[in-house]
């Protein structure tokens, strides 16, 4: 098995030298023909069963208590089932937001030097921005871009960087969809809230039937916008530890039918978390 204390580096080592790997040469991944069923944005802590493939939208180094086992987890994931487990880059995939909310301090604590997260945050910059299923499923983490018309656009990226605060890279880590039309300024700070009419263009210009996403607490877990072009998956329960949430995963089959699995966060005297914990406020 993997030591934990290494796998940073071996992904980090697999991500610069094989060539094999679509997701490390591109800014879009494609991904044709998957082994049914494919699981969206699944938890760290799902196996990966023989015959399944897992897919993972980010914001797995968000701001919860144990950090680095929800980063290391799909990163170690990665490395036993290249074939099986994608990862995308989210907006908590960066150096900015780890050092402010947790994954930085933690690693500095656990190793007594930030060599760690230094190796985990350049994997970040190899990770893929989106993703297309079967040329008909657009995954991304946060949402569109008024700067990206077609998934061609995506591919010229040049994604081996920090998240940068503003542009294509950017939006589509941070946007999120909205009840309005065009594009909209995102309270964020980051990104913009784009409306139906944006989605059916974007939809209609790339021959794609629907846009799989994250990024935004869903209290059932999962929820459609614009009349099923959308999706937001959402699958931390009880996030922070206080919300109160349920938790869902997208299960695709062979015809791309949809089913969601649907949970609730584990027991507290299972998990061993500190209940009182404080977790620093932000947006949800």
């Amino acid at each position: 098995m993997l030591k934990r204390s290494s796998c940073c580096w071996h992904l980090r080592w697999e991500l610069l030298s094989s060539g094999a790997q679509t997701w490390a040469t591109s800014g879009l991944t494609s991904l044709h023909p998957f082994r049914p069923p494919l699981l969206l944005h699944p938890p760290p802590t799902l196996s990966c069963a023989a015959g399944d493939d897992r897919f993972c939208l980010a914001g797995w180094s968000q701001k919860l208590s144990l950090t680095w086992g929800h980063v290391i987890g799909p990163l170690e994931d990665e490395v036993r089932y290249p074939d099986r487990i994608t990862l995308i880059r989210g907006n908590h995939e960066s150096r900015q937001i780890t050092q402010v909310y947790g994954f930085y301090d933690e690693c500095l604590r656990k190793y007594g030097s930030v060599t760690v997260w230094r190796y985990c945050t350049e994997i970040f910059d190899y990770l893929s921005l989106s993703a297309i299923i079967d040329g008909k499923i657009f995954c991304v983490h946060g949402g569109l871009s008024p700067s990206i018309q077609t998934l061609d656009q995506i591919r010229t990226i040049d994604r081996k960087q920090e998240v940068p605060h503003d542009g294509p890279m950017c939006d589509l880590l941070w946007s999120d969809p909205e009840d309005t039309t065009g594009w909209g300024v995102s309270p964020r700070g980051a990104g913009y809230l784009f409306g139906s009419d944006v989605v059916a263009q974007f939809n209609a210009a790339n021959d794609i039937d629907m846009i799989c996403r994250a990024h935004q607490l869903v209290m059932e877990g999962y929820k459609w916008h614009f009349n099923e072009t959308v999706l937001t998956v959402w699958s931390a329960p009880n996030y922070c530890y206080r919300c109160g949430n349920v938790a869902a995963i997208l299960e695709l089959d062979e015809h791309l039918q949809k089913d969601f699995i649907i949970f609730e966060a584990a027991p507290q005297e299972t998990r061993g978390i500190p209940s009182k914990k404080p977790v620093a406020d932000y947006f949800l």
